[in-house]
Order: C-alpha cells, then sequence, then structure tokens
C-alpha cells in the first residue's frame, strides 16, 4: 500500500498487542476499550487483514498481527528513543552498544564488569536490536551483528565464531525415532522468525544443505 495507515491505529495496535488486552491498552493511552477497538477495527480496515482473533474473553494474534506487531514495536521503539534523545542528549562518557537481545543477555553482559572496573569513568548503556544500525542518526557508537554483512563503509571486527546444533527435549526424542538428519523433515521444527532480519543467519534450510540434504 502507498499511503500509510494512521497514527492512532498503529499506537492502538502497538499498545493492544503489548498487553494483549483491549482494556489495559485503553487505559495506558488514556481512551475507552471501545475507542481503543474501534482504532484497531479501523487499521485492520485499512489493511484489509485481521490482526487479532477475538475471543470471549481474550485475543490472540492472527499471522498477519504476528507478523506485524515486531515492526510496529521496533519503529515505536525507535521513535519514543528519538524523542528522548532530543531532551536528553548523550553525554560523552556514554558508550552505546547495539547488539541483539540473546547476545546481549547471554554474552556481553556478564563481561561487562571487567570493562566497567577498567573504566569506571564510562557509562555503558546497551540497545538491543536485530536490525542493522545507522550510526549517522541512531547515536550508537559499537554495533555486533551475526555475519559478514553488508556492513560497507564501516569497520568491521570478528569477536567469534558460532557451532549450531540441533536440539530437542528427552520427551520428544523419546516419541520420535531419528537415526539420520533428513529424518527430521518429516517432523515439526521450531523457527526463530527474529532470525530474518540477521544476514548470514543460519535457519533449517542452511542447517540441512549442510548436512548434503
Amino acid at each position: 500500500m502507498s499511503r500509510l495507515p494512521t497514527l492512532n491505529g498503529l499506537q492502538a495496535f502497538e499498545a493492544t498487542a503489548r498487553h494483549m488486552s483491549f482494556q489495559k491498552a485503553a487505559e495506558e493511552l488514556n481512551l475507552t476499550p471501545s475507542a481503543l477497538s474501534y482504532q484497531v477495527k479501523t487499521l485492520e480496515d485499512q489493511l484489509g487483514v485481521a490482526l487479532f482473533e477475538r475471543r470471549n474473553r481474550s485475543i490472540v494474534f492472527t499471522d498477519d498481527g504476528s507478523r506485524l506487531y515486531p515492526e510496529v514495536r521496533e519503529g515505536f521503539e525507535r521513535l519514543r528513543l528519538g524523542l528522548r534523545r532530543l531532551t536528553a542528549p548523550t553525554p560523552d562518557n556514554v558508550l552505546v552498544v547495539s547488539t541483539g537481545p540473546s547476545f546481549a543477555a547471554k554474552w556481553l553482559a556478564p563481561r561487562l564488569f571487567r570493562f566497567m572496573d577498567l573504566h569506571p569513568e564510562i557509562e555503558v548503556r546497551i540497545s538491543a536490536s536485530l536490525k542493522l544500525v545507522d550510526f549517522r542518526a541512531d547515536e550508537v557508537d559499537v554495533a555486533v551483528r551475526f555475519g559478514r554483512g553488508p556492513y560497507e563503509g564501516l569497520e568491521q571486527r570478528r569477536i567469534l565464531g558460532e557451532t549450531v546444533t540441533v536440539l530437542a527435549s528427552p520427551g520428544f526424542l523419546a516419541a520420535h525415532s531419528i537415526a539420520h538428519p533428513q529424518d527430521l523433515l518429516a517432523l515439526p521444527l521450531i523457527h526463530d522468525e527474529s532470525m530474518r532480519f540477521v544476514p548470514d543467519a543460519i535457519g533449517w534450510v542452511e542447517w540441512f544443505a549442510a548436512q548434503g540434504i
């Protein structure tokens, strides 16, 4: 579509999706539940798709809603961050590091204490995001990303490699006969949809190809 939907509708959808509740989203936006529901319905009409499946006392995403929410959430997070920066510019002694949520929590954060001990004068802020950074607009000093690029015009350093391993619960293994990699083709597999933002990410297609399947 060439024309963007209304900002009110997108805001209503983002709040509803974050809370998975019309009532809580309406309270956050100072609207009545019926007014908020109307804004979401208007957005659905503009897009031509249903975003939520409305049940008796709850709502769940449709496939379209599930795909749209990460994009809208990211957009509003960037908007909120940009507005905060207008009133609170980043001081010179702050180092902003952008990286993926999993890498930030499981690898980077546990190692920050040593850096902070060596450089107590520097405040480190972590921005968790999988999308590529625009260093001219995002006020990010360092970005850690998976893969080789494309990172034209930027200086790069390899930090570490990664090993991809297929895992399953003991119960799943007990319930299915898995003797060879191709046996997995007939079984339900978990896909990480967020990895579509990551260049060179290794998913099931790449893993099966590496096994010659």
